[in-house]
C-alpha cells in the first residue's frame, strides 16, 4: 500500500476558511488543534517512509501541479499527467468545472 499524506501548513487560514463558513467558533483553538494534527501527519509520514508514504502540503501543490505529477508517477501511473489543478470548494462550495485530461496513455503500470 501507498499513501499520499495531505495536510496545509498554513493553520491559520484554514482556520480563518473555516470560520468564514461556520465550521468552527473559536479560532485559538482550532488553529492549536489543526498544529497537532498536522503534527500527526508529518510524524505518520515520516515513520512510514519514503517508499511508503508521500507528505504533500497544500500550500505547495496548489501552486505548483508538478508536485501532484510527481505523486501520481511516485504511485505507479505512467503517462499521466495534470495539466491544472482543479479548485473544488471555491468560495465555500462552488465547483470547478474545467476539464480534466490526464493523457490518452495514461495507466496504471503492475509491478
Amino acid at each position: 500500500s501507498r499513501f499520499v499524506v495531505n495536510y496545509r501548513s498554513d493553520e491559520d487560514g484554514q482556520a480563518k476558511s473555516a470560520l468564514k463558513l461556520g465550521w468552527n467558533s473559536d479560532d485559538q483553538k482550532y488553529v492549536d488543534a489543526l498544529k497537532r494534527e498536522n503534527k500527526f501527519l508529518r510524524n505518520f509520514a515520516e515513520a512510514l517512509g519514503n517508499e511508503t508514504a508521500q507528505l504533500i502540503d497544500m500550500e505547495d501543490w496548489t501552486k505548483d501541479v508538478s508536485i501532484l505529477n510527481s505523486v501520481v508517477s511516485w504511485l505507479g501511473f505512467r503517462g499521466c499527467r495534470f495539466k491544472s489543478i482543479l479548485h473544488e470548494h471555491h468560495d465555500g462550495y462552488g465547483r470547478d468545472d474545467s476539464d480534466q485530461d490526464f493523457g490518452a496513455r495514461c495507466r496504471y503500470a503492475h509491478k
